[in-house]
């Protein structure tokens, strides 16, 4: 099947498409998509033109381009980090490759489509869990206040899983919105962080006058974004962040929530029991005793591996004031950390052994798309997880993306040498992966 199909297969899982209007990332075949994108807007920007420190001033009509170019394609690419190069990536990748793994003529593996089926619905819960009185106004300001509550099974019944749900009122302490902490939520934090990162830092280069007006502009499609009732459990984190820490900055938000999203993407098993062991700073805080449901039901998340419950109780442990600054921010990240038995460093060595783990099983996948990007994704999270978190997508290996022109080309964002994806086969790839999604499909239509 070729990749021009994509957009068919993609529709039925596009996660992100209330908010990724502009280009994707289809989570079973790992293709990035930049449909907005023309090859004539794209020719000659590569990851190396997203500006670092001292970078030279910009003509309006070149950050023009680049800011059209270069933030979606930043948005976009930190999705697929996140998918093949963090933690939670190589375990989704296992999760795709299990799918082409199992006997097909022992009936009694297929069980395990379905679970891959139902694991990659709820990357993004179903619209069921949100809820949005239509009624109210959405004026700002917001109040918001976290809940919990269980998921129900595929049968209709109440599980022991439980979820943690952010609710959003007006200044009438009226209810706009309930939103799961969904792994979408981490997802576009990671993304929405990493594209206003980008954003800003092409401002700098701008004239004083010109980034004025620019920054001006920015705010106002970031509080559009952040104050959007429809869109909420993608925006949850940066809700989150902003509230606990009373901290108005979008900007120094967004720094924070980048990086604690990833060091809770990169979070090890072993790191969920230890906080689920030490919940008890956790309810003291909360002044709720430790038998009390919504302390219980975070735990619970805790031991069953939920990364929205560990971002959630992160930021409640986290120190006030926090945010003024990275070193400042991991500082307090350490110390939020120890409170529950953890450590920055405990972190990183439980996840290295278990991405280890990951990829010598994947390095014997049969799918060879599957092998070639577990051992990129895993030599790119080598590269990122000892700086704390903050990458150059310059050092990374990065495949090309389908650009949104009739042809679609494939295009090279990231040129340098060190990339080892470059010439990555989008088309075997998805002709590998897309079977992956479609023996799931079918097997999980089946089931009755």
């Amino acid at each position: 099947m070729p990749i021009s199909q994509l957009k068919e297969t993609s529709s039925r899982w596009n996660f992100l498409s209330k908010v990724d209007l502009l280009g994707a990332l289809d989570f079973w075949t790992l293709s990035i998509s930049l449909d907005s994108l023309h090859p004539k807007e794209a020719t000659g920007l590569t990851v190396a033109d997203i500006p670092s420190k001292g970078a030279p001033s910009l003509r309006f009509e070149e950050y023009e381009r680049k800011k059209k170019v270069l933030t979606l394609a930043a948005h976009e690419y930190a999705h697929f980090v996140d998918a093949t190069s963090t933690l939670w990536g190589l375990h989704h990748l296992n999760a795709i490759n299990v799918c082409n793994a199992l006997n097909v003529v022992k009936e009694e593996q297929f069980h395990v489509l379905k679970r891959s089926h139902d694991y990659m619905r709820s990357i993004r819960l179903p619209d069921y869990y949100t809820t949005v009185d239509q009624s109210l106004p959405a004026a700002t300001p917001w109040l918001s206040a976290v809940s919990s509550g269980v998921l129900f099974s595929s049968e209709g019944r109440l599980t022991d899983r439980p979820l943690i749900f952010v609710n959003f009122f007006n200044a009438d302490e009226k209810r706009l919105v309930r939103s799961p902490l969904s792994m979408v939520s981490l997802l576009e934090a990671s993304a929405m962080a990493k594209e206003i990162e980008v954003r800003f830092g092409l401002l700098h280069q701008l004239p004083e006058a010109e980034r004025i007006v620019e920054q001006k502009q920015l705010k106002d499609e970031l509080l559009s974004y952040l104050y959007n009732p429809e869109i909420t459990e993608y925006s949850a984190c940066f809700h989150l962040m902003a509230n606990v820490q009373n901290e108005k900055d979008i900007g120094i938000t967004s720094h924070g929530v980048g990086i604690l999203s990833r060091t809770v993407l990169n979070a090890p098993t072993i790191a969920f029991n230890t906080a689920a062991k030490n919940i008890k700073p956790f309810a003291d805080l909360m002044n709720l005793a430790v038998d009390d449901l919504e302390v219980q039901r975070v735990q619970k998340a805790l031991e069953q591996g939920n990364r929205g419950a560990l971002f959630y109780l992160l930021v409640v442990l986290l120190p006030k004031n926090t945010l003024k600054s990275e070193q400042m921010f991991y500082f307090g990240l350490e110390k939020a950390l120890k409170i529950v038995g953890l450590s920055f460093e405990k972190l990183r060595r439980g996840a290295f052994v278990e991405a280890h783990r990951l990829h010598d099983e994947l390095s014997k996948s049969d799918l060879v798309s599957i092998r070639v990007l577990a051992r990129c994704g895993h030599e790119n999270f080598q590269k990122i997880f000892p700086n704390g978190m903050a990458y150059n997508f310059g050092e990374l290996s990065l495949p090309p993306a389908v650009l949104g022109d009739d042809d679609m080309t494939k295009y090279v964002f990231n040129a340098s040498e060190q990339n080892q994806l470059a010439q990555f086969d989008l088309d075997a790839a998805y002709d590998e992966l897309v079977m992956c999604q479609l023996r799931a499909e079918n097997f999980a239509e089946a089931c009755i």
